[in-house]
């Protein structure tokens, strides 16, 4: 998030408007969301002094949906960028603050899974701010991280590496090396060298990214809780599970006191939590972290999410463990459609989560259990 672009103005009403931002902003970035989103509630009514198609008005409803998507609230982030693209008309393609809107619009579709539509919309930010020569804007950025998140999702390792390395030049450039946007970019090289094998590199990048986040967020801090979170994933993949279980339980203890408990964030580690604590041993107590995280990420993603498909992956682990066969076909079978839907049949995360389910299948006809049948009557 960045303040206004706007240069103090002489007008009280404008002077009071742009100290209600930067409060916002501080407020913000101290994790205090519910101050940070009254601010923002008190600066809509401030600029409407200006006139209905000032852009101060756009800005304040884009700042307000950067809040709310900290705070989870995604369909009224996404209702706060509209906003601000409807006040700014036709000159939302022509503006700084266009493309600010436009970028952050990306980023919210992309969280709750519509990733054509966030690609477009961070294609279209791209381009408006190299046509203004603004690639020191903070927000260029944003869009740089929409399009290398996508591409990692697609498989397109080359295309994620070139717009990392983009916002990585941009940032050291325009922020330098410690500034907490620099997170960012660390946190983004890191989850492309797992997917290339390269674990060790990889964990230097996430201690490079919770450092920044240590020394630059006052005190605790969601963001944090993500660093930690993506280094306790990294553990264990290398089968560090005791290591993975004590960098979540911290992840969440710290979200505990800043999120609330249908925050998605806190779901995502819960279902960390679940991995972990299925790894040594514990499937009752990783159970019920699953199933907690999967009621919440249906409700405030959908039951067809990405995130919803990796939980219902966990479930049919820990219920296969448990020989719960029908319950873990039904998990895995339904993981899998929503993958299949979300990547389509020949996508190369297919072929993994295809060996998940083929595992659960596995433990099934060992195990001597019946299978269920399709609607066609044949075997699954």
């Amino acid at each position: 998030m960045d303040p206004s672009p706007y240069p103090a103005p002489p007008t009280e009403p404008e002077r009071t408007w742009y100290a209600t931002i930067d409060a916002a902003v501080a407020a913000y970035l101290d994790a205090d969301y519910a101050r940070a989103e009254s601010l923002l509630l008190a600066a809509v009514e401030m600029a409407k002094v200006f006139g209905p198609s000032n852009p101060r008005m756009s800005t304040t409803f884009r700042t307000l949906g950067v809040v709310y998507e900290a705070m989870g609230r995604y369909a009224e982030a996404e209702e706060r960028c509209h906003d601000a693209l409807e006040v700014l008309g036709a000159g939302a393609r022509d503006s700084f603050e266009g493309a600010a809107a436009f970028a952050s619009l990306g980023g919210i579709w992309l969280v709750r899974g519509h990733y054509l539509e966030a690609q477009k919309m961070a294609e279209t930010a791209l381009a408006l701010y190299d046509h203004l020569n603004g690639q020191h804007e903070a927000n260029y950025c944003k869009a740089l991280d929409v399009c290398a998140d996508i591409a990692l999702l697609r498989g397109l390792h080359g295309a994620a590496r070139r717009y990392i390395e983009r916002s990585t030049a941009v940032r050291q450039k325009t922020v330098g090396q410690t500034h907490l946007a620099m997170a960012l970019s660390h946190s983004r090289a890191a989850e492309l060298l797992i997917l290339e094998g390269d674990l060790d590199q990889a964990e230097t990048y996430f201690e490079r990214a919770l450092t920044i986040r240590r020394r630059a967020c006052h005190g605790e801090h969601p963001l944090i809780a993500q660093s930690l979170n993506a280094l306790g994933r990294l553990q264990l993949l290398r089968r560090r599970a005791h290591e993975a279980l004590s960098l979540h339980r911290e992840a969440l203890r710290l979200q505990a006191t800043l999120l609330g408990r249908g925050h998605p964030e806190r779901a995502t580690t819960l279902e960390l939590l679940a991995r972990a604590t299925t790894a040594i041993g514990d499937v009752g107590a990783a159970e019920a972290f699953a199933e907690e995280a999967l009621a919440v990420l249906e409700d405030r993603l959908g039951p067809d999410h990405l995130r919803v498909a990796d939980a219902l992956f966990t479930l049919a682990e820990l219920r296969a463990r448990q020989a719960r066969w029908a319950e873990a076909q039904a998990d895995g079978r339904r993981a899998l459609s929503i993958v299949t839907r979300v990547f389509g049949a020949r996508h190369p995360r297919i072929d993994a989560h295809l060996d998940e389910y083929s595992a659960i299948l596995l433990c099934v006809d060992r195990a001597g259990a019946p299978m269920t049948t399709s609607t066609t009557g044949s075997r699954e």
